[in-house]
């Protein structure tokens, strides 16, 4: 019986380990490089017309190291994916501004908005029901 109960304590901590080792290997912040994809949002401070749209987008999509571009009239706003390695999220922006003529400004979530945004750190069910006692 004792054999039986160090097997599974055994199997549990190689578990244990093995999750340890994922979430550090995931979670662990990286440099980028040639690979890394990146979004960014920049919000217009004035309302932007339906006609802008194609030309904001064409734009955006024209530019070196940018992959794809959306732009919103409802929100005001335009998202664009890049890669961090050939462009810069701030300086594409200013340049979009510029190019446009539209007042924008680049959108930065706080760091709570980042943590909130997050699946994992989001609050687990049973913390939601012990956190009302």
């Amino acid at each position: 019986m004792k054999n039986v109960i160090k097997i599974i304590a055994g199997a549990f901590g190689l578990l244990l380990l093995t999750l340890a080792v994922h979430i550090y290997m995931v979670a662990r912040p990286a440099n980028a490089d040639a690979q890394t994809l990146a979004l960014a949002r920049a919000d217009f401070q004035q309302d932007i017309q339906e006609t802008d749209i194609a030309s904001i987008n064409a734009w955006l999509q024209q530019q070196p190291g940018v992959v794809r571009a959306v732009c919103n009239a409802d929100y005001n706003n335009v998202v664009f994916s890049y890669y961090p390695t050939q462009v810069d999220a701030d300086a594409l922006t200013t340049a979009l501004g510029q190019a446009t003529g539209l007042p924008l400004k680049r959108h930065i979530p706080t760091a709570e908005a980042m943590a909130g945004g997050c699946p994992v750190k989001a609050p687990s069910f049973f913390s939601r029901i012990f956190s009302n006692f």
